[in-house]
């Protein structure tokens, strides 16, 4: 299957499934309790979250509850954004894929709501954090905030594995400046290669290869001595 292909497949799939479970959940909502009812039949959970409906002419989680118009035009621009967006991630970018997925699919829902709705959304996530602060919102606020989150989470992954590479190439680096070096430890003195990528003006200054031997550092060969000798007695 072309990857181009795959990508949109999976993007199609993770939107609509999200768009799917917020609508079902708020048809339900709307379709049992009035406005301002919970849901007797469904216990609290962990003696906080319960099940109430309620309106919302603002943003996520009821906050900024003015301008139900800006939202909705908000949220067509995002999906608009991360759409265009999302054929250019590379293959790994897994979380980024499934993140943006998410913030697509629970910002359509939510603005499939203020088009039917007259500008206000169905909330029926209640949660009783304490007893003088509440916060009521829907699944789909939730998928959008879990998308950011793992979009926080690839940006942190990239930025560790590129550090990272830049490590291994400097170490690689490091050694291939030390290996290039070794050789000439034989003779007595240590020519450092003329250029290094990781030296960085820490290491000696380069021997060039036409500078004289240092006295005493090379020995004469047996051959170098014997006609040396004979260049005395031809004198």
């Amino acid at each position: 299957m072309n990857p181009t292909w795959k990508k949109w497949i999976t993007f199609v799939a993770v939107a609509v499934t999200v768009f799917t479970i917020d609508q079902i959940a708020k048809w339900r909502t709307v379709a049992t309790l009035d406005v301002g009812e919970t849901w007797e039949a469904f216990p609290p959970i962990f003696g906080i979250i319960q099940v109430t409906r309620t309106w919302n002419p603002g943003a996520a989680f009821g906050m900024f509850p003015a301008g139900s118009d800006f939202f909705m035009i908000l949220a067509v621009i995002t999906v608009a954004v991360f759409a265009a967006f999302y054929p250019t991630l590379q293959p790994e970018a897994r979380f980024s894929r499934l993140g943006i997925a998410m913030i697509c699919g629970g910002a359509l829902s939510n603005a499939f709501d203020r088009f039917r709705f007259d500008g206000q959304v169905v909330d029926y996530v209640y949660v009783q954090l304490t007893p003088t602060f509440a916060n009521i919102s829907n699944f789909a606020d939730h998928f959008i905030t879990i998308g950011v989150v793992l979009l926080l989470l690839e940006q942190w992954r990239l930025d560790h594995l590129e550090a990272q590479r830049v490590a291994e190439q400097e170490r690689l680096a490091q050694e291939l400046y030390v290996a290039q070096a070794e050789p000439n430890a034989m003779w007595g003195f240590t020519v450092w290669p003329v250029e290094s990528p990781a030296a960085n003006g820490h290491l000696p200054t380069p021997l060039a290869a036409d500078a004289p031997p240092v006295a005493g550092d090379l020995k004469q060969t047996p051959s170098q001595e014997m006609n040396r000798a004979d260049d005395v007695v031809s004198s």
